[in-house]
């Protein structure tokens, strides 16, 4: 969709999503506001089973759909992809509840099938930036902690301010490879891979013939990572993550990045590392996704 005088554009799929209803059998299903409760992947988890369900192997049906989800949250709806994460640690042994979960993020595409990726054209001077989050130990079944990451290229933006919308460069969702030992442990793994993401981009950007003469900033809810970020704050118990805390500094010291605080409500990359009740996945959907219509 575009409009050219007003300059915006949206990609979206929403014959995609109506094909994998119709396939599913579930176009007229009633649909959910949000794509995963947010006690589903707190509570405890239910045993495993292959029982056959409606005639399938209920583990091959599970990884259709996983699959189908997963094609649509990497190319233009980010807004499912923690929900498509957390649903893929379960490919190999998924049960009946797994397939319902699965169902629940197709019932809430059902109620967004036309939202996409929406971009406005904006003055002024744009620049790159990021948010980052970890969940400390959020799975249930391994204790490992899931970090998400947020990038964006626009006008620098107040992240209490929603309405700001960005045009998306990156959103990912990921299961730390190793178990975090503190929130500060995960929070830090999560900075540092957008400090990463972010001197990628800004190379690419400059190889675009962009100028880029400042710091990318990093918004940051763990106010420890962001002290660390500034200067090194010795501590026995965060010694085995330092190495991570010294690139962080350093990518600073180069002037391309700079940490800043930022409050939990307000972390738009919140969406990508745990399930969120309807009011804070409804702010944080609408700074991922932008403008759904032309402003």
């Amino acid at each position: 969709m575009r409009d050219r005088k007003k300059g915006w554009a949206k990609l979206h799929q929403a014959a995609y999503i109506e094909q994998v209803l119709e396939k599913c059998g579930m176009t007229n299903c009633t649909s959910q506001a949000i794509p995963i409760d947010p006690g589903v992947t707190k509570g405890d988890l239910p045993k495993l089973g292959a029982e056959p369900l409606d005639g399938w192997d209920v583990v091959k049906l599970f990884q259709c759909l996983i699959g189908m989800l997963l094609w649509a949250a990497i190319k233009c709806r980010p807004d499912i992809l923690f929900a498509v994460s957390f649903l893929g640690r379960f490919t190999c042994n998924a049960g009946k509840i797994q397939v319902g979960w699965a169902k629940g993020v197709l019932r809430y595409l059902a109620g967004t099938r036309d939202w996409g990726l929406g971009y406005q054209r904006r003055t002024g001077k744009l620049k790159i930036q990021a948010c980052c989050d970890a969940d400390f130990a959020g799975c249930v079944r391994t204790s490992r902690s899931t970090s998400g990451i947020y990038a964006s290229y626009g006008p620098h933006f107040d992240p209490s301010d929603s309405s700001q919308a960005q045009g998306l460069l990156v959103s990912r969702s990921f299961l730390e490879r190793k178990v975090a030992t503190s929130t500060g442990h995960s929070e830090t793994h999560a900075a540092h891979d957008a400090a990463e993401e972010i001197v990628w981009l800004r190379h690419l950007a400059a190889e675009l013939g962009e100028d880029i003469d400042y710091a990318s900033p990093i918004f940051c809810d763990n106010s420890g990572v962001v002290q660390q970020a500034k200067k090194q704050i010795n501590h026995g118990s965060a010694k085995h993550y330092r190495v991570a805390q010294a690139a962080i500094r350093q990518h600073g010291d180069d002037k391309s990045i700079k940490v800043e605080d930022v409050g939990s409500g307000d972390n738009t990359a919140d969406i990508s590392t745990t399930a969120l009740g309807k009011a804070l996945f409804f702010k944080h959907r609408a700074r991922l996704m932008g403008p759904q219509q032309p402003e």
